[in-house]
């Protein structure tokens, strides 16, 4: 189960990587497959 997926490479801000965190409705972390939201961190 992938709740979140990290991403090495150079981001548009010019950070070194990204982190996404994948969420339900009610902000729970769930998998990939069936999230309906997603946090973007750099």
């Amino acid at each position: 189960m992938a709740v979140s997926r990290r991403y090495n490479a150079k981001t548009p801000s010019g950070e070194k990587y990204s982190e996404i965190y994948f969420l339900d409705d009610t902000m729970f972390p769930v998998d990939e497959q069936v999230a309906t939201r997603c946090v973007i961190n750099e």
